[in-house]
């Protein structure tokens, strides 16, 4: 049994050669979880930052698409900015609470200009796409422990574009409870656990919704490439989720996300087929949804937000996708919706406001409930810490899935019958 502060002792007295044909025949031996999570670590570490020899060099898929928005964009002027204030008034229950209200304004002076162009390496990171950027942190070590399942060497081959600072620099900026002395090094690690998510993805995906998807190049993705693809830690999340869900729905279903972000698994869903897609969110990603499932697929057809005092349910009915406020849930007709989906904003809301929504699920949703949050309390400046069995569901629903989520240990996923 090998200690990680005598490994690495041994490791520097050999040549980086000899070093990694070492760990390689180590972890091969081991039989012992905590050894080998130790090992592979440490191997992903030395092949990442002391060998380098995790490709860095331009991708063959390459920004051919024109970008979101032009320089001379602004939200206030773009979106009807003034309508979405005025619903918001209709119902205060609904308005962000004080994680969002304190971010809201400053990723709208983000997104201003070109800044969308940049979403996905920006703005993307406070949506679920995790910056991890440590090898011995526990986010990289257990996608580390699918290694033994698929046996994939991606993370080592996938070709990566080089470290671009100004981008990735900017993501750091946004999140300053981040720490990375050494930028370069941890875009490395970044980008190698990308890969490592998406072999786990690929093991789990009994859908196969990956063989279907290739991550869309607007908003600027970081290019990470297998094959003649493009792949992402954001399709890698969405095919799972859409696995566990798609296992309690009927076929073409019409779906209801509260807090969608981007639009990443309403991507998947339109991809896989789907009836009806309908998001309710806050500003600004109600906006930033619309404009890039408008612009990845400029043939559905769109029902844009817009401030109204009665749903139009022939445009409603026609539309493929629907972009609302808060309060305009409350609008929608009665069991007019199969799935209802939320992921991890409902764990960001006062109790008030997330009562209010299973209310209006329990009134407009007759197939499930898919929803999926930080099982014990975050450091974040949040209004109602919920624990895992806290949220207010309604007492007909029923269970019928309660697990850790498999793509991230300190999330839980549930679905309710509804």
């Amino acid at each position: 049994m090998y200690e990680s502060k005598k490994l690495r002792e041994k490791l520097a007295d050999l040549e980086p050669e000899e070093a990694e044909s070492l760990l390689r025949k180590l972890l091969k031996k081991t039989n012992d979880d905590k050894q080998k999570a130790m090992i592979s670590a440490i191997l992903y570490e030395y092949v990442l930052i002391n060998n380098q020899k995790i490709e860095s060099r331009s991708p063959s898929i390459t920004q051919n698409e024109k970008s979101l928005v032009s320089e001379d964009f602004r939200f206030e002027t773009f979106f009807d900015i003034d309508g979405y204030a005025r619903e918001l008034r209709k119902a205060p229950i609904y308005w962000p609470g004080s994680f969002w209200n304190d971010r809201n304004k400053r990723f709208i002076d983000e997104l201003d200009g070109v800044g969308l162009n940049d979403f996905k390496r920006t703005f993307n990171h406070s949506l679920g796409n995790f910056l991890v950027l440590d090898v011995r942190s526990p986010e990289f070590r257990d996608m580390l422990g699918s290694i033994d399942h698929h046996g994939s060497n991606g993370a080592f081959s996938d070709i990566r574009a080089p470290y671009d600072a100004r981008t990735f620099e900017k993501a750091l900026a946004l999140n300053p409870s981040l720490s990375a002395p050494d930028p370069q090094a941890a875009y490395a690690v970044y980008s190698a656990f990308c890969s490592l998510v998406w072999d786990r993805a690929l093991l789990l995906d009994e859908a196969k919704v990956i063989p279907r998807m290739s991550e869309p190049l607007k908003g600027n993705p970081y290019r990470i490439e297998r094959g003649d693809r493009l792949i992402s830690q954001d399709l890698a999340r969405s095919a799972i989720e859409y696995n566990t869900i798609s296992r309690f729905m009927n076929d073409n279903p019409v779906v209801l996300e509260i807090g969608a972000g981007y639009g990443r698994l309403a991507h998947a869903f339109y991809v896989m087929g789907v009836q009806k897609y309908i998001i309710v969110d806050v500003a600004p990603t109600l906006f930033l949804a619309q404009t890039y499932i408008e612009s990845i697929f400029p043939s559905a057809k769109i029902f844009k937000f817009e401030s109204f005092e009665h749903l139009d349910l022939e445009k409603f009915n026609e539309a493929d996708f629907v972009f609302l406020s808060p309060n305009q849930i409350e609008l929608l007709p009665d069991a007019s919706v199969d799935v209802s989906i939320n992921i991890a904003s409902f764990m960001e809301m006062t109790r008030d406001a997330v009562t209010r929504y299973m209310i209006e699920i329990d009134r407009v949703c007759s197939g499930i409930l898919y929803t999926k949050q930080w099982v014990s309390h975050s450091r974040k400046l949040i209004d109602h810490q919920f624990g895992r069995y806290q949220y207010p569901t309604r007492p007909n629903w029923k269970c019928v899935l309660d697990r850790a989520d498999p793509m991230h240990w300190r999330f839980f996923e549930q679905v309710w019958r509804v």
